[in-house]
């Protein structure tokens, strides 16, 4: 839903801040301030972010995208695997995959830093087994 509320067009602005602002009236604290935050955003991150993307390269944009694709999927797989083994063990699962990920990063790093590198490279691999 919060993803829909992005594609309204800018006359609907006046409605979601009276929706923000009644929201609040009756208690609903976190759907008005909500509404509100994202009434703000949609009036005033257009101006801040077309420039920024007309006058990007194609290959920064492309970049862009593309992490986007992949925010995108990673949290699809998320949504899926709380819906298949619960929300504590897909807590569990996205840890170990992050951790994984960082020992990757650390030793892949001193590995591509030269012949000098390889050797503490390996004793970082060795130590991260361990």
């Amino acid at each position: 839903m919060n993803a829909l509320v992005m594609f309204l067009p800018q006359e609907m602005l006046v409605l979601l801040i009276a929706a923000g602002g009644l929201a609040l009236i009756v208690g609903a604290q976190k759907l008005g301030t909500g509404l509100l935050v994202t009434a703000l955003a949609l009036a005033v991150l257009p101006a801040f972010l077309a420039p920024l993307f007309a006058n990007a390269p194609g290959s920064l944009l492309t970049i862009v995208l593309v992490g986007m694709l992949i925010a995108m999927l990673l949290s699809g797989l998320r949504w899926l695997s709380n819906g298949l083994i619960g929300k504590r063990a897909t807590d569990s699962m996205v840890g170990n995959l992050a951790s994984d990920l960082v020992k990757a990063v650390v030793v892949g790093s001193f590995r591509l830093m030269g012949k000098g590198f390889v050797l503490l490279g390996r004793l970082m691999a060795a130590l991260w087994r361990a």
